[in-house]
């Protein structure tokens, strides 16, 4: 017979779970080695479990590696530079209207857009050596 001499505290009772919030269903599927290498290579590289990984990917998100993290933040720098001179370049032809150089002002807008187009493009498709 049990004894109400020490009840539990309640603070000490794990509220009970709902019955839709317990795990989900486990899933498995088989792969070769080989495909198994590329899916952890890749987990690895976006610095996430191989689980989170296949999550990610059923779900459409957009998985990023760290190296496309910093290709991106390159590419971030380089549009601020390329901003930043532009902006110089308005500024200097906005106090010197009357005594700019037309033309070495046409060729600096003409360097830093072709410098935007550059960064903009996508990458050139890989050649394969054959």
């Amino acid at each position: 017979m049990m004894s109400d001499a020490h009840p539990i505290p309640e603070a000490q009772l794990k509220p009970r779970k709902k019955p839709s919030a317990g795990p989900s269903p486990k899933f498995e599927m088989r792969m070769s080695p080989d495909v198994r290498a590329v899916l952890t290579m890749n987990a690895t590289a976006a610095n996430l479990s191989e689980a989170a990984f296949v999550r990610s990917l059923i779900l459409g998100a957009n998985v990023t590696t760290s190296v496309d993290a910093d290709i991106e933040r390159e590419r971030n720098a380089q549009l601020a530079r390329i901003g930043n001179n532009l902006n110089q370049i308005a500024r200097h032809a906005d106090n010197y209207r009357n005594n700019a150089d037309a033309a070495a002002l046409a060729a600096e807008v003409l360097t830093a857009r072709l410098a935007l187009e550059r960064l903009c493009d996508p990458l050139p498709p890989e050649t394969e050596a054959g």
